[in-house]
This record gives structure tokens, C-alpha cells and sequence, in this order.
């Protein structure tokens, strides 16, 4: 799935797509919207960076030089004052950091 890039977008290199994937199922499915972080139904999105000119910035280019799997989350922006209010509650940031540490998870015990 690749698409552009927005609040909701994880960005991977090649060898991280499947943990991208992974990612960004467990973030759609315990904290968008049924969750509590209001974002319209709209899943997680995964961007293969593959090169500096694919969304979000050159500092974006640390997944194009990793050969290992590579992820960065841009699954929300503190500039949305919904999402900042979600994540400015201690639990919420919990919940999302262990969102995103249940993605890992998986993503390993699948391989």
C-alpha cells in the first residue's frame, strides 16, 4: 500500500515494509477513531522511501540507507489539536508507544 504522504503515514525502506505493515495494523486497529484518536476512519498509510524525494524531508533518507528494517512513524501531527490533546494524556502516549511496540511484536513473531 503506498500513498501520500499525511498524518497518518509510516515511511520504510524496502527490507521494512512487512514491519510497516505491521505497524501501522495495530496503530489502525487499537488507537484510530475505536481507539480514541479521532481520525476520521482513515487507516495508518505505509510510503516506501526509496528515495529523497518521496514525502516528508531529506532527514526522511535514514530509511534509504538502513539495510535493515527501518520504520519511522508519522502517525500523527501535534499540530492537529485533536491529536495533541489525545497524546498530551499520559495513557494515551502509553497506549500509542505500546501501538507501535505490538507492531514490532508481530512483525517478528511472523517471521
Amino acid at each position: 500500500m503506498v500513498s501520500s504522504s499525511s498524518a497518518r503515514t509510516i515511511y520504510c525502506n524496502a527490507a521494512g515494509q512487512e514491519l510497516g505493515i505491521s505497524v501501522a495494523d495495530v496503530i489502525t486497529r487499537t488507537i484510530y477513531d475505536q481507539g480514541g484518536m479521532p481520525n476520521n476512519g482513515i487507516p495508518c498509510d505505509i510510503i516506501l522511501r526509496n528515495d529523497g524525494r518521496r514525502g516528508g524531508g531529506d532527514w526522511l533518507n535514514a530509511c534509504n540507507e538502513s539495510y535493515v528494517p527501518a520504520i519511522i512513524t508519522e502517525a500523527t501531527f501535534l499540530s492537529n489539536p485533536e491529536h495533541a490533546r489525545f497524546l498530551g494524556k499520559e495513557a494515551n502516549a502509553i497506549r500509542y508507544a505500546e501501538a507501535i511496540g505490538h507492531g514490532v511484536v508481530n512483525f517478528l513473531n511472523a517471521r
